[in-house]
């Protein structure tokens, strides 16, 4: 989304975008393991659930 409407602020800040897209990849890869682990289907659901609103929410935000 900031790629497309804010190429500015990503090239500006090129560190920081760095460390954003390494810890979302840490944190993607470390959330998927404790999902895994999870025994609980319904849980399971319910946090996958609140992590694709989360990601809604961010584009929404991103565009408005």
């Amino acid at each position: 989304v900031y790629l497309f409407f804010r190429p500015d602020g990503i090239t500006e800040n090129w560190e920081l975008t760095v460390a954003l897209v390494v810890s979302a990849l840490i944190g993607v890869k470390t959330g998927k393991q404790w999902l895994q682990s999870m025994k609980s289907e319904s849980i399971r659901k319910g946090i996958m659930i609140g992590i694709i609103a989360s990601g809604f929410f961010y584009l929404f935000e991103a565009v408005a």
